[in-house]
C-alpha cells in the first residue's frame, strides 16, 4: 500500500480555507499526503491541474501530523523572496493553483503553526480575492452584450438554444455574487461583527431563484414574441 496515489474530489468555497487546511491534516493523520498542487491528475483519458474544481491527489506514507496553510496571492512580484520567509519558518512549500498557495509543516504542541497571526492579514487574504473579482463585471457585462448579439441572429433556432444564452451569463453572475458574498461574510467574521456565514446560503439561494426567474421569464416572453425588438441593437 506504500507509495499508492488516490485521487479524490472535495469541494471547498474561496472563504472555506479553514475548512479545506482542516481536511488536508486529517488525511496526513491517515496516511495520506497531498501531492505537489499546480501538477497534473490523470482522470479518465483526461490530465487536469491537481486542485482543479476540487480535484486533489494524494500518495500513500507513513501517517504524519502535517499542518496544512493556505495563502492567496495571485500575482508576486518576488516569488523567491516570498518562499523563501516560509522556508525560514519551517514550512515546505508544495505548490500553487489558481492563486492559492500551499504550505505544510509538521504539528507540534509548543509551535505556533500559523502564517498569520493577527486577523487583519488573514482578512488580506479574502480582500485580494475580492480585488480578483472586482474586475470581472466588466467581463460579464461584454459577455450579455455579446449573448444579445448572439440572439438576434437565433431568431429561428430551436428555442432552448436561445433559453441556454440567457441563463448563461445570469448562471454566471449569480456564482460570482455568492462568492463575495461569502467572501464579505468572511471578512465580517473576522472583525466580530457576527457570524454571517450560517444564513448566507440561504440568502445566495433566494438571490438564485430571482434572478432565475427573472431570466427564465424574459426569455420566454422574448420568445413568445412579446418583447419587441431592442432598438439599441445594430440591424433593428
Amino acid at each position: 500500500m506504500e507509495n499508492a496515489i488516490a485521487r479524490k474530489f472535495k469541494w471547498f468555497w474561496p472563504w472555506q480555507d479553514e475548512q479545506e487546511e482542516g481536511w488536508l491534516r486529517k488525511m496526513s493523520q491517515q496516511g495520506w499526503h497531498l501531492r505537489p498542487v499546480g501538477g497534473q491528475v490523470r482522470v479518465g483519458r483526461w490530465h487536469l491541474p491537481v486542485g482543479l474544481l476540487g480535484i486533489y491527489s494524494f500518495v500513500m506514507s507513513e501517517p504524519r501530523d502535517y499542518v496544512y496553510r493556505l495563502d492567496y496571492q495571485p500575482s508576486l512580484k518576488d516569488k523567491q523572496d516570498y518562499l523563501q520567509l516560509f522556508r525560514d519558518a519551517g514550512w515546505e512549500s508544495i505548490g500553487a493553483r489558481e492563486g492559492w498557495r500551499y504550505f505544510r509543516k509538521e504539528g507540534g504542541l509548543e509551535e505556533v503553526n500559523e502564517i498569520f497571526t493577527d486577523g487583519e492579514s488573514k482578512i488580506g487574504k479574502y480582500k485580494r480575492q475580492l480585488a480578483v473579482l472586482a474586475g470581472l463585471p466588466l467581463g460579464l457585462f461584454v459577455t450579455f452584450f455579446s449573448v444579445l448579439i448572439v440572439d438576434r441572429h437565433l431568431a429561428d433556432s430551436h428555442p432552448w438554444w436561445r433559453i441556454m444564452l440567457w441563463l448563461a451569463p445570469f448562471l454566471v453572475t449569480l456564482w460570482l455574487s455568492f462568492i463575495i458574498l461569502g467572501l464579505i461574510g468572511r471578512i465580517r467574521q473576522f472583525r466580530g461583527r457576527g457570524t454571517v456565514m450560517k444564513p448566507l446560503p440561504k440568502i445566495g439561494l433566494r438571490l438564485l431563484a430571482i434572478l432565475v426567474s427573472v431570466f427564465i421569464l424574459v426569455a420566454l416572453l422574448d420568445l413568445a414574441g412579446i418583447i419587441v425588438d431592442n432598438p439599441f441593437l445594430p440591424g433593428k
